[in-house]
């Protein structure tokens, strides 16, 4: 097991071909399920404009990240945002250690620094109902399921989203 020591959590800005790269691998492994997301979760960590990428390392090698994204929403004629967790994943060896949490912990408190200037209806990401780590996971940040947004991915999995709300005096 790694040891926990030399582990950082930093938002990538200017991301290179080779962190890239290195996310399009652990996107390959972790969502392999789903489908071949390693050109695609790739594209979105290279969008500077509307998504933030948090990288996780540990001396220096990326073993996880999450990317946060901000889309421009009106709901009820109000104008705000809805804020996406696009993609959350760790290479094998860092699972199950906690560090899932963290990252979603540091994409929180990315979106409440957001929300302190910018309307941000909620927070969804998209899940396989089956995936019981990962609901767990999101479950204990208060995301519930919106069942009426089931579709699936491309294998044909099931997928839906799960939101966060926000109450009002937050």
């Amino acid at each position: 097991m790694p040891d926990r020591a030399g582990i950082t959590i930093s938002i990538l800005r200017h991301l290179s071909t080779s962190d890239l790269e290195e996310i399009g691998e652990i996107s390959e492994d972790a969502f392999i399920r789903f489908g071949h997301y390693r050109d695609f979760i790739s594209s979105l960590a290279a969008d500077e404009e509307g998504v933030i990428t948090s990288g996780m390392k540990d001396n220096g090698k990326l073993v996880g990240f999450i990317l946060t994204g901000f889309l421009p929403a009106n709901i009820d004629n109000k104008d705000g945002i809805i804020a996406d967790i696009l993609a959350i994943a760790l290479i094998p060896d860092y699972r199950y250690m906690g560090l899932g949490k963290e990252l979603m912990e540091w994409a929180l408190d990315l979106v409440d620094s957001i929300r302190d200037y910018k309307d941000i209806f909620y927070v969804r990401l998209t899940v396989a109902p089956d995936n019981v780590p990962a609901v767990s996971l999101f479950e204990r940040f208060g995301f519930e399921f919106d069942i009426s947004t089931i579709g699936s991915y491309p294998t044909g999995v099931d997928a839906v989203y799960m939101k966060k709300y926000f109450d009002s005096g937050e």
